[in-house]
Formats: C-alpha cells, structure tokens, sequence
C-alpha cells in the first residue's frame, strides 16, 4: 500500500486532518473545490486515500492562517452577519469559537470564506460527466510548455497525474520527459468578488502549440488560478469558467474567446477585452418535497438549476401577462370614472412638502426649485396647485399615474410618485 513506509515528505489525509482540526468531508470538499491536490487523485481509493506532497500542505496552510471576525467574513463574502452566523449553523461554511476575555465570538478563515463564494457560484453548466483540472499539481503547471531531449514540444495537459500532450499528437506521462526543474507556481491575483461568471466551450486541440492552449494559460495566469476553472468534457471539449474582469489581449485571443463564448460577453476596446456576465448567481434553499415536486416537472436530464429557472420565468411570464391584462382593465375603469369626475379628493401641493420629499430622495436643491415651479403651475383653475386622485391613482397633466406604494399616507404616496415622473420624463 502506498500509505505504508511513505517518504517523509508526503502527509496522508489523516494526518492533514489533524493538522487542520477538520473533518475527513471537509478535506474532501478542499479538494473537490481544488484548494488541495493530492498526488494520487486517479489512484487514491487503490491507496488507501489520498496523500498530499509536503510542500503543498505547507503552501495550503500558509494560504488559511488569516483568521476573520463574523463582521470582517460578512464584509468580505458580501452578505449580512446575520446570514453568515445562519450558513455557519446549516454547515454551510466552517466557524471557530475563540474567547477575548469572557467574551467568546466567532472567527471564520479567508480560505473558508473564498470557499464559500466560489461554491455558491458552481456552473449549472457543469456536471458529474466533467473533470476539474487542478492548475498545479505534483510540481507541474497546467497548459505550461515543454521542450523535450530531441527539440519536440509538449503541453501539460493534466497535472493529476502529469500528462504531456506531443507534437505527434500522443500523450506521454510526465516520465517520458527528464525536467531538472520545478515549474513555477502560479503568480497570486486578488480574488474577484463581483458576481457572475462568463462560460466558453474549447474543443480540444491536439498540438501543444495551439493558440487556445495558449490562451487558456494566459487566462490562468493573468486573472488568476482562483477565478478561472477549466473543466475537461467527456465529448472532447474544454469548459471555462471565468469571474468578470479585464485583460489585455490580441485581436487573435479576442477572436477566439468570442468565437467559443456560450454564456456572458465579451468586449474589445483598443487592446482591451472585457469578459462579463449578466447572469448572477443565487442560492437556493430547498425542503425534500420541494425538490421532489421540482424533479416531477423536469425532464431527468435537466439539471435541477436550469428546472428552476426555466420554472420561474415561466411562472413570472404568465404572472406578467395577468398583471398586463388587469392593468388595462383597471385604466379603462378609472379613466371612464374621472370623465364622469368621479374623484376621492385632491391634494394639494406646498412647496414645503416638495422640498421634504426631494431633499429624501438625495436630489440637488436646483432640481427640487425646478420641480417646484412646474407643478406650481398644475391648478385646475384653482388658485393654489392641487392634484385629484382615486383609488391608486392621480390625474397630472392629463396623465394616469401610479401611487408610490411603498409609503403609508396619501401625501407621500402622490409627491413622491410625482417627482419621480418628472425626473423620468426630463
């Protein structure tokens, strides 16, 4: 059994487990979300589990010393204290418990926050059929350029275990090349925390001096290893995975992103690409039942993600042509009232009460004084300015508008709704 009589160098998960005080699933998940890469990931059930090299458990623990308090982890992650102290609860994300004084207070690590954000923003259009490509393994950089004794190139294509792409279009183990060399690491970049992510689909190339090799190297280290994930597809093709973000590159690498683009955009200015996305990602809680019920209006290949969304926008879809069919009846009911000067009253605008609601909205002083002095003018032939109004709804300039719902009184319901119809309208 590998396990037995290791090197000195190699630290088992066992081991790693009493390092970090976690549990065997946490360690899992590590790998899983490729934060670890163990040496054995194709042999590690034949070896008894799995087994880390020693300088990478050190670059690991080095990487999760930074320790944060429940506000700080909140600020970073991008939610409220109160929704992180609810994730720590659900198992969702890892707290500790340490003591200032009497006091005792919750402490999350940088990694398990990092974690916990990548997680939420998995792919739907990844599945189980697709295999993560760790960027660095066993001393080996993915997509990096080797020359062989003879003059021939080959490309890391897989890091566990090492596997080299040839000129001829073969693929060798990392043994059939003698490297006196460790190849670098991948340079550090920050984590990019604006959600989205954009998605290209690569066929494979078979020659190690393919442009997209290339380029998928330069996304790797560019934007770095945290913010791009490449996922090699059983029918041949590379997924990739890309949080939103600016590059400089070629008129040929914009090309070939654009032309391989599935899901987000990508935009080219003056030697500059901007890959971005408008999808955002959300997290969902489920009961059993409802995933259940779910599961009985999908089709079984539909990813449960892709279920749901299709099942919301057709929900909302149909919601929106109810609510567009009501809308109308209600304007033809109101209009036909107000001809017939059916009203419930009017309002009567003071400048005071003008200047309150523009000063609550943040608006400049000019612009309140300019609001001012057009509604001033609205009288109705009487002699202060006033608008009428029934139900939720009031007569301005011959025009119905909608009540501003999310206030209590009258007053504020029509100024409010009044002064954003101005502004809209300049």
């Amino acid at each position: 059994m590998m396990r037995e009589n290791l090197p000195r160098r190699y630290v088992t998960a066992k081991k790693l487990q009493e390092l970090t005080y976690k549990s065997s699933s946490t360690i899992n998940r590590w790998i899983k979300n490729e934060w670890l890469h163990p040496i054995n990931l194709d042999t590690y059930k034949a070896d008894g589990g799995y087994v880390f090299d020693e300088e990478e458990v050190e670059r690991f623990l080095a990487s999760t010393k930074r320790d944060l308090s429940l506000k700080e982890a909140a600020e970073y992650m991008g939610i409220t204290p109160q929704y992180l102290s609810f994730l720590r609860k659900k198992g969702e994300i890892e707290g500790r418990e340490v003591f200032y004084g009497k006091q005792k207070r919750w402490s999350f690590s940088e990694k398990d926050c990092e974690m916990w954000m990548d997680r939420r923003g998995q792919p739907s259009l990844t599945n189980n059929n697709e295999k993560p490509l760790f960027p660095y393994a066993n001393g080996y950089r993915l997509f990096h350029v080797i020359e062989g004794e003879s003059g021939q190139h080959g490309r890391v294509i897989q890091t566990t275990p090492p596997k080299i792409l040839q000129e001829d279009g073969s693929i060798s183990t990392a043994s059939h090349y003698s490297l006196d060399y460790e190849m670098e690491k991948w340079p550090e970049r920050a984590y990019v925390r604006n959600k989205g992510f954009t998605y290209f689909r690569f066929p494979i190339p078979r020659h190690p001096l393919h442009p997209v090799y290339s380029l998928l190297n330069k996304l790797l280290s560019e934007i770095g290893i945290r913010n791009v994930k490449v996922f090699e597809e059983e029918l041949g093709n590379y997924l990739v995975r890309v949080r939103n973000t600016t590059i400089d590159a070629t008129n040929q690498e914009y090309q070939l992103l654009n032309s391989n683009l599935i899901q987000g955009h990508v935009k080219w200015n003056d030697g500059r690409v901007s890959i971005y996305s408008d999808n955002l990602p959300i997290t969902v809680y489920l009961s059993e039942e409802e995933k259940r019920t779910i599961s009985m209006h999908k089709p079984p290949d539909e990813a449960l993600g892709s279920a749901i969304k299709r099942l919301a926008f057709h929900h909302l879809n149909n919601n929106e042509k109810q609510e567009v069919e009501s809308e109308n009846i209600r304007s033809e009911i109101w209009w036909e009232l107000v001809r017939k000067n059916f009203l419930e009253g009017y309002i009567e605008l003071k400048k005071v009460q003008v200047m309150e609601c523009i000063r609550h909205r943040g608006y400049s002083q000019k612009f309140g004084d300019s609001v001012w002095e057009e509604v001033s003018t609205h009288k109705r032939g009487y002699s202060t300015p006033r608008v009428p109004y029934l139900l939720d709804a009031f007569l301005y300039n011959n025009e119905r508008i909608l009540m501003d719902q999310e206030f209590e009184y009258i007053e504020e319901k029509v100024l409010f709704a009044l002064i954003e119809h101005i502004r809209k309208n300049r």
